[in-house]
Formats: structure tokens, C-alpha cells, sequence
């Protein structure tokens, strides 16, 4: 019913793919860490995009987050939230404009992401 106020990267898998071909045929690439991120979002605005992108399968998605004491609380005990507490409150930026230069990757935008992956799954019936 909630979700950590926490944010995380988000990327299509395709342009991931994408990215680690280019960074193996361009030479200025070679040597050179990437970060194959589209966007970070909170969890909570995740939840908003995939609620805008599949209306029809909203009912179950979160609409509130949880305080971060109860996170932390809850993680004591649940072994899924201890993964989530160092990232409790911390928003990240994210800068991806060199990845484009040295590759030529331009990544998708994470809504076009979410409703490729909900009619995929829509598809293959696990949605």
C-alpha cells in the first residue's frame, strides 16, 4: 500500500544493450566507466508514471509513502526494506550527457520504458 521515500536509477534494458555494444566499437569509449541511466525517480513517482502509463492495472500500485523511521523499523524484520534504508531520503542527480557523446545511445524517456514493459507483460499474460 506504500512505498520507502527512496530513489533509484531507471534505464530500458534495450538501451542498455544498445550502450554496451557502442562502448565496445567506440574507441573514445574504451576504458571509460558509463553510467546507463535514462532517469532517477523516487520510488513514489514511479508509481505515479506506471499509474498514468497502465491505468487499467492501477488499483494495486501505491499512492502514499511510507515515513522513513517505519522503514527503518520495519527493516529490522523484513529482510526486502534493508536494502532500501541507505537510501531513505537522498536524492540523486544524474548526468548522462557524456554517455550520448562518447556512444551515441540516446536513451529513451522511462514512460515510453513503462509502457513497452506493461504491454509486454500484458502480452505474455503476467500482467
Amino acid at each position: 500500500p506504500a512505498v520507502p521515500k527512496a530513489c533509484f536509477p531507471f534505464v530500458d534494458v534495450r538501451d542498455v544493450a544498445k550502450m554496451h555494444v557502442a562502448a565496445m566499437i567506440k574507441r573514445q569509449a574504451a576504458g571509460r566507466r558509463l553510467m546507463a541511466v535514462s532517469e532517477m525517480l523516487s520510488m513514489k513517482g514511479f508509481a505515479e508514471l506506471l499509474r498514468e502509463t497502465c491505468p487499467e492495472k492501477a488499483k494495486k500500485i501505491p499512492k502514499i509513502e511510507l515515513p522513513n523511521f517505519v522503514v527503518r523499523l520495519s527493516a529490522l524484520f523484513d529482510d526486502r526494506l534493508k536494502s532500501v534504508v541507505a537510501d531513505l531520503g537522498i536524492k540523486r542527480r544524474v548526468e548522462n550527457d557524456y554517455v550520448t557523446d562518447l556512444t551515441g545511445v540516446t536513451f529513451r524517456p522511462l514512460k515510453q520504458t513503462v509502457r513497452d514493459s506493461c504491454d509486454f507483460l500484458e502480452r505474455i499474460g503476467k500482467m
